[in-house]
């Protein structure tokens, strides 16, 4: 945390503590990325070099007052606010790590 900053809560926040739920949305389930409208014209004509609009773009994701919003750093643009009309959604913060598969050549050594 910056500064020693204790976030406070939000209230339009429901936290997941049930240890049962199906993991299986804590995993890469993109279907449509969110992508900075002005980052994408750069990358599709060439302004922004040779590379992807992933590595392009720097969009910082959080909660806002109403919702979550997503800001577009390299342009200091507003992408997307969501707005949830003061519903209280639930959400899951857990984080899922996948283990690294054991190669041929660690198998044996301590």
């Amino acid at each position: 945390m910056e500064g020693g900053v204790i976030p406070r809560p939000l209230p339009h926040v429901s936290l997941m503590s049930d240890a049962t739920k199906d993991l299986s949305s804590l995993l890469h389930n993109i279907e449509q990325p969110i992508v900075c409208s002005r980052c994408a014209d750069d990358v599709t004509e060439g302004r922004a070099g040779p590379v992807s609009m992933a590595d392009y773009m720097r969009l910082d994701v959080g909660f806002s007052p109403i919702g979550v919003q997503v800001w577009c750093r390299r342009h200091d643009a507003n992408v997307v606010h969501i707005d949830f009309e003061g519903r209280s959604l639930p959400t899951d913060f857990r984080c899922i790590v996948r283990r690294q598969p054991v190669s041929d050549r660690d198998v044996g050594k301590s």
